[in-house]
C-alpha cells in the first residue's frame, strides 16, 4: 500500500511548486484515496527521508535533485556521445538540421534561441506551441536557467500547450508561476507540431507517430515508475528528427499574434477538477 500511496502522491505533486500536507491530502481524496490524513503525513515524511520530496517549513515539493539524478541515471547522460547535428539544407530563407535524439533537440533549441536573443537586441517576446513540455521532467534545472536568461533580458515568454491533461495543467502552472504566459489551447491545428517564434525566425519540428504515441502514454500515466521508465525510453530513443528554421517577417508576425491572442482570450481556467 505504501508504494501505491507514493505513486499517487508523486502524481498529484509533480510539476507543482510547493504544497502543504493538508493540500496534498485533499488532492488525494479527489482521487478516491481513502486513507487518513495521518497516513498521508507519514508517507510524505518517509518520501522526504528517501530524498524524493523536499520539505520547506510545512510545504512539500518534488526534490529536483532527486528527479534529475534519477532520470540522468536512467538515460546515462554522462555516456552520451558528442552531438552530431547536421545542417542538411541552407539558403537565405530556410535551414534544415538533422538531429538524432530529443536530448540533442532540447540543447539545440535553447542554444539557438539564446543566440538569437544575443544577436538581435530588439527581440522582446518568444513563443512556443506544442503538445507537451517533456523537458521539464528531464532538464528542469536547465529550463529554470533558460527562463532566468529571458527575464534578465526583459523578454516575455509564451507557452501554448495543445493537449489537455493533468501534467500539462501543471506545466502551465509551472510557467505562469515563473511570470511566463502559458495556457492550454486544444483548438489549434496540428496538435503534435512543436513550433517556436523568435524575432523573424520560425522553428518547427514534428516527432512522428511512434514518438507521439509514447508521449501520449507518458502523459496519461498514473504510475510514477512507468512515467520515469517511459521518459527514459523516449529520451534514449535514436530517432531522425528534422528541425526546420524559416526566416519570414510576415509569417512570424502572423503566428506570434495568433498565439498571443490565444493567451489573451477570456475563458474558463483549467483546474484539477477538470481531470
Amino acid at each position: 500500500m505504501i508504494k501505491k500511496t507514493q505513486e499517487i502522491i508523486f502524481e498529484v505533486i509533480v510539476g507543482e511548486d510547493q504544497l502543504t500536507s493538508i493540500k496534498i491530502h485533499n488532492l488525494l481524496k479527489k482521487k478516491q484515496y481513502s486513507k487518513s490524513y495521518q497516513n498521508t503525513y507519514k508517507i510524505l515524511n518517509e518520501m522526504v527521508e528517501d530524498g524524493i520530496l523536499h520539505k520547506n517549513s510545512n510545504e512539500y515539493q518534488i526534490n529536483k535533485d532527486w528527479l534529475k539524478k534519477r532520470i540522468q541515471k536512467l538515460t546515462d547522460y554522462q555516456e552520451k556521445e558528442v552531438s552530431n547535428i547536421q545542417n542538411i539544407y541552407s539558403d537565405n530563407k530556410l535551414k534544415i538540421y538533422n538531429i538524432n535524439s530529443l536530448y540533442e533537440l532540447d540543447e539545440f533549441w535553447i542554444d539557438y534561441v539564446l543566440k538569437e536573443i544575443e544577436t538581435n537586441k530588439g527581440i522582446k517576446e518568444v513563443f512556443w506551441e506544442g503538445p507537451n513540455c517533456w523537458w521539464l521532467f528531464s532538464s528542469i534545472i536547465e529550463e529554470e536557467m533558460y527562463l532566468d536568461k529571458l527575464r534578465n533580458n526583459n523578454i516575455e515568454a509564451y507557452f501554448i500547450i495543445k493537449k489537455n491533461n493533468i501534467l500539462n495543467l501543471r506545466t502551465k502552472n509551472f510557467y505562469n508561476e515563473r511570470n511566463c504566459n502559458s495556457k492550454i489551447c486544444t483548438n489549434l491545428q496540428n496538435p503534435y507540431l512543436h513550433r517556436g517564434i523568435i524575432g523573424n525566425k520560425i522553428i518547427e519540428v514534428e516527432y512522428g507517430d511512434d514518438v507521439n504515441n509514447i508521449f501520449d502514454e507518458i502523459y496519461e500515466s498514473r504510475n510514477s515508475d512507468i512515467f520515469l521508465d517511459k521518459m527514459r525510453d523516449i529520451i534514449n530513443l535514436k530517432i531522425n528528427l528534422k528541425i526546420k528554421i524559416t526566416t519570414d517577417n510576415h509569417l512570424s508576425s502572423v503566428y506570434s499574434k495568433k498565439l498571443k491572442s490565444e493567451i489573451e482570450k477570456d475563458g474558463e481556467k483549467e483546474t484539477l477538477m477538470d481531470f
